[in-house]
C-alpha cells in the first residue's frame, strides 16, 4: 500500500507550520500521518529544536548534500538554503502518509519528480494581514523582513495566475483553516471526517 504526500505551501507568516503540528496532532492515532523534518542552513532561533523543526547544518554541509543528490527539492529562499530529503518518496512508497512545508518552487520541483503528490495553497485573508503577523513575531531583521514580504507578495500573485496546487486554504481563522485541511487529507486517503464513523 502507498502513502500519500501532502504539501502545504504558503508565504512566509501565513501559520503552516502551526497547521501542520495541529492537523498531525488532531488525526493521531487513527489517521497516522508524519511530518517531514525538512533541512535548513539558517540559524536556530530561541524557540526551534533540533530534529523536530528543522535538521540544522552549515551551508558547507548543505552544499555537500547537494552534490550528493541527497535533496528532492531545495532552495535558498530568504538567503538561507532549505531543502526536503529525497529518503521521503521511498518512505510514501512503502505506505507510510506524510505531510512537508514547502515553498511554491518546491512544489513545482516536487510536483515534476512524483506525480501522485497532493500539493494544498495556504493563504492570507489579506496581503496587509499576512504583514502585520510578520512584523507581530518579530524574528527578522528589517531587511529580512521586507525579503519576506517581497517573496510573499510574488507568491500570491503567481499562484493566482498559474495555479500549482490542488486545493487553496484561506488561513483567516486557525481553528476554522484546521477543519478545512484536516478535510482535505481524510479526502485523499480516503478515510470518514470522523473517528466515530470509521
Amino acid at each position: 500500500m502507498v502513502g500519500k504526500l501532502f504539501l502545504l505551501s504558503a508565504p512566509s507568516g501565513c501559520g503552516k507550520t502551526t497547521l501542520v503540528y495541529r492537523v498531525i496532532q488532531e488525526l493521531e492515532p487513527w489517521c497516522p500521518l508524519e511530518r517531514v523534518v525538512t533541512y535548513t542552513s539558517r540559524p536556530a532561533r530561541s524557540t526551534d529544536a533540533s530534529g523536530v523543526d528543522y535538521h540544522f547544518v552549515s551551508a558547507q554541509e548543505f552544499q555537500e548534500r547537494i552534490e550528493q543528490n541527497f535533496f528532492l527539492e531545495w532552495s535558498t529562499a530568504y538567503g538561507h538554503y532549505y531543502g526536503t530529503p529525497r529518503t521521503l518518496i521511498e518512505k510514501v512508497e512503502t505506505g507510510t502518509s506524510h505531510i512537508a512545508v514547502v515553498d511554491r518552487v518546491g512544489v513545482q520541483a516536487i510536483l515534476n519528480i512524483y506525480g501522485p503528490t497532493v500539493a494544498i495553497w495556504l493563504e492570507p485573508p489579506s496581503f496587509s494581514e499576512l504583514e502585520q503577523r510578520l512584523r507581530g513575531r518579530a524574528t527578522e531583521s528589517a531587511a529580512e523582513l521586507e525579503k519576506r514580504l517581497t517573496l510573499a507578495q510574488r507568491e500570491i500573485e503567481q499562484e493566482r495566475v498559474e495555479r500549482l496546487c490542488k486545493y487553496c486554504v484561506i488561513n483567516r481563522e486557525l481553528d476554522v483553516a484546521l477543519v478545512q485541511l484536516k478535510e482535505i487529507i481524510l479526502k485523499e486517503l480516503s478515510l470518514p471526517a470522523t473517528k466515530d464513523q470509521r
